[in-house]
């Protein structure tokens, strides 16, 4: 992940619980693994029997944290995301307890 400065820690630091149950949410339901090609909203709530509306709001919190990239209405991981946050992926980190104590 990107370094980032005092400033934008010290600015994010109240929504850092919002952060953390969005990216844990998003790794329980493997939101990750479904984003290595790009995918819809409606494509994912179709495969997964979830809500499309919330499939959306999910991708765009992704999406707005950097961990998603977009291209139209299509989500797909960032580099990093495929790299740590796919299970099938050696490096994968998802499940550390590091990373379920933030």
């Amino acid at each position: 992940m990107k370094e980032i400065s005092m400033y934008k820690q010290l600015v994010y630091l109240p929504y850092i619980t919002s952060y953390k149950q969005l990216i844990l949410g998003a790794v329980e339901l493997d939101f990750f693994s479904q984003l290595t090609e790009p995918a819809t909203a409606a494509e994912l709530s179709e495969k997964n029997g979830w809500d499309t509306g919330n499939t959306e709001n999910m991708l765009k919190g992704l999406f707005s944290i950097g961990y998603i990239k977009r291209d139209g209405d299509r989500f797909y991981n960032t580099d990093d995301a495929n790299k740590y946050l796919v299970p099938a992926s050696p490096y994968y980190n998802g499940c550390s307890p590091a990373v379920l104590r933030r």
